[in-house]
């Protein structure tokens, strides 16, 4: 049996721009324990006599513990608002001798370390970016 791309199976049914969408809910989660934690820390704190949501009275604990002091606090709130430190990495991990290269492996080796650099840079972008519906 050969497989042999016909570009006509389908066509008639195939979502065409304009259109509505036929996914109108978007690509599932998969992320639902996330999601349940999300939908619950925007409600309302039970018995909270100001109507602060969970996350609000999270915050405002946190705040109060870095305010004393509180190392722990005032990392969770430094990351959360200005983002995690980066983390260097050792690029050596077999502690060769690199002084022993000649100048064109040097440069070849200059190039391989950037290639590296730009495709986790890209990954990491990658993973920060909130997919589009």
């Amino acid at each position: 049996m050969s497989k042999i791309f016909d570009p006509e199976i389908g066509r008639a049914t195939r979502w065409t721009k304009g259109q509505a969408s036929p996914n109108p809910g978007g690509r599932p989660s998969k992320t639902p324990l996330s999601d349940a934690y999300r939908r619950l820390l925007e409600t309302p704190y039970p018995g909270d006599q100001r109507g602060r949501t969970y996350v609000e009275r999270i915050a405002e604990v946190v705040c109060y513990e870095a305010g004393g002091g509180d190392l722990a606090a005032i990392r969770e709130i430094a990351d959360r608002t200005e983002g995690r430190p980066r983390q260097n990495v050792e690029m050596n991990p077999m502690n060769l001798d690199l002084s022993r290269l000649t100048p064109e492996q040097r440069l070849e080796l200059a190039k391989l370390l950037a290639l590296a650099n730009r495709s986790a840079e890209t990954a990491e972008s990658a993973a920060d970016t909130p997919m589009q519906p």
